[in-house]
């Protein structure tokens, strides 16, 4: 946003709106609180399809939550 002549206030609140809404997000569909580290570092090939797809989201939440995660 700065290279587009907007300010350093500008930029930062946009930072935050988009933090604000990422958090949001997460708790919404993954009842979770963000940052929530066991699933920030959960990458899925979206490519392969909606089935291909949800199984292993499901599998890593269930395996998540039973597992404790340690602060980075």
């Amino acid at each position: 946003m700065i290279s587009e002549g907007k300010s350093k206030a500008d930029a930062e609140g946009l930072v935050d709106m988009v933090d604000h809404e990422r958090a949001a997000l997460i708790k919404e569909y993954f009842h979770a609180e963000w940052p929530n580290r066991s699933i920030y570092h959960a990458m899925f090939n979206t490519d392969t399809g909606d089935e291909m797809v949800v199984r292993p989201i499901l599998s890593f939440l269930q395996q998540s939550q039973s597992t404790r995660w340690a602060p980075d």
